[in-house]
């Protein structure tokens, strides 16, 4: 609960507009948005939204070989079976706004990327500054916008960032007192379920391992509150069910569960059990090639374990450990206090992503919790460790804010380690631009009835033609012709 000094919310709304206007604005000088990659999954969320905007229902221009594994896939545009649609229905907004034009899509969206960005900074800010902690406020703005990998999310419209601001405010949510889940977490869980599905999870997760009673409450209001939200969450995620069963039979259809196990394996390297026809669902990657799916899993383990500093500033953990410390040493140990949750929230999905994918970026999602649980650690507590006479300062709001950022921002700045491999790629971004307008041009030019190939999903974008992403060899690239010969051209909204 806020504290009886702290400022009133009024005040605290008004500090998290001024932040989230001051960074909004000051993001773009910072960090000068480049060229997305021509293979950013960016390039299939706006195709979706292309066709949303035009009213042919969600049909995808970027398809797999994989999926046309699936009869009812058979068909360019495709319906959509390998991404969640809430992002494609987000991003109709930027396409509807900035018109046809692909190149002023894309700089919509990153517009839309660093208000998202804005939101997550003045959501943390204004919750800070309820408890009357401008020092934990100061040094939130700071742990946040020095994740390394923030540049690229925003930039390269990445997922990752909407769920962060989406589980930013369930957890602030608890951290504000609320002590049962209702049915505004309801809706975010299924916002989650139909933006990243693997973190739906952690909502109702949080509420269940932190539930605190009410005084005099016998434990029914909150399972109660639990059972809203499930509902809320099961009402709005229903409909894409249905649709679901609908198109394809099964109700939570993804070509990623037939592939993601088995993906970047010694039998499926890279990406390329996805550029042919045979789907490998778990339970037949477990079966058939266990040894190379426990390899894949302890490498994602060491993975997320080496890169985890490049997350955040390594300060930040550390301090973040600090306040576990000093939870468990409290005369009620708090084994399930905030920030030991935080921390367990980040290992458990580093866990659920081992065996999966291996990229740095599933783990933006949980960031700016734990950027928001550090911030007092980061901001306020090395100043408690000077003698009492040299701390006086401490009362002045204006004086603690500062003596903060004098804090937060050296430690942040010493600390920052940048990901592996990132800014390669965005150098390796900027220097195959004139390729994939060359590429596009290439797909225009094709007749009408060809069936297209490419291993650039920008050209695709840019040429407004749908297309089959890089098949495996030629046979894999014949049969999809053939079966796509009698309807090419011909999309079937679902």
């Amino acid at each position: 609960m806020s504290s009886a000094t702290a400022p009133g919310r009024r005040a605290a709304a008004i500090a998290g507009v001024v932040v989230a206007l001051a960074l909004g604005l000051a993001w773009p000088n910072l960090h000068p948005a480049g060229p997305l990659l021509p293979t950013d999954d960016l390039y299939s969320h706006l195709s979706v939204a292309r066709h949303l905007v035009r009213g042919d229902g969600f049909l995808c221009d970027v398809t797999y070989p994989l999926s046309f594994a699936w009869p009812w896939a058979r068909a360019l545009p495709q319906p959509l079976a390998h991404r969640p649609p809430a992002w494609p229905v987000v991003l109709a907004l930027p396409y509807a706004m900035a018109g046809p034009d692909p190149a002023a899509v894309v700089t919509a969206v990153g517009v839309l990327q660093r208000g998202l960005l804005a939101l997550a900074a003045g959501l943390g800010t204004a919750a800070w500054i309820r408890r009357g902690r401008p020092g934990a406020a100061a040094a939130w703005v700071v742990a946040l916008t020095a994740c390394p990998l923030l540049p690229y999310v925003v930039d390269w419209g990445h997922t990752e960032l909407p769920a962060a601001v989406l589980l930013l405010g369930c957890w602030l949510r608890y951290r504000e007192g609320t002590l049962t889940p209702g049915p505004l977490d309801g809706a975010i869980t299924a916002a989650l379920a139909l933006l990243r599905p693997e973190l739906a999870w952690l909502p109702l997760a949080w509420w269940a391992w932190l539930k605190r009673p009410s005084p005099g409450s016998d434990g029914r209001s909150g399972r109660r509150g639990l059972l809203v939200a499930l509902a809320v969450a099961l009402a709005l995620v229903a409909p894409w069910l249905a649709r679901n069963v609908r198109v394809t039979g099964d109700p939570f259809f993804s070509v990623q569960a037939a592939a993601e196990l088995a993906k970047d394996t010694r039998r499926w390297p890279g990406y390329d059990v996805y550029r042919q026809l045979e789907p490998q669902p778990p339970w037949r990657a477990l079966r058939e090639y266990p040894e190379a799916v426990a390899r894949k899993t302890a490498r994602g383990l060491r993975f997320y374990a080496q890169e985890f500093p490049s997350l955040l500033p390594w300060a930040v953990p550390v301090l973040l450990l600090v306040g576990v410390a000093a939870g468990l040493r409290a005369p009620a140990r708090r084994t399930r206090g905030p920030a030991a949750t935080a921390a367990l929230s980040a290992v458990a999905l580093a866990i659920l992503y081992a065996p999966l994918d291996h990229s740095l970026r599933h783990l933006v999602a949980i960031a700016p919790v734990l950027a928001w649980e550090a911030a007092p650690w980061l901001g306020e507590w090395p100043w408690t460790l000077l003698p009492a006479r040299l701390i006086r300062w401490r009362r002045a709001p204006a004086t603690v804010l500062v003596a903060a950022v004098l804090v937060a921002l050296p430690l942040a700045e010493l600390t920052r380690r940048e990901p592996t491999g990132w800014a390669s790629s965005a150098q390796a971004a900027a220097t195959r631009v004139d390729a994939s307008l060359a590429e596009a041009a290439r797909l225009r030019a094709l007749p009408a009835d060809d069936t297209a190939f490419t291993d650039s999903a920008a050209a695709i974008w840019l040429a407004d033609r749908p297309a089959v992403w890089s098949p495996l060899d030629a046979q894999v690239a014949n049969r999809i012709a053939a079966w796509l010969a009698p309807t090419a051209g011909g999309p079937g909204a679902p």
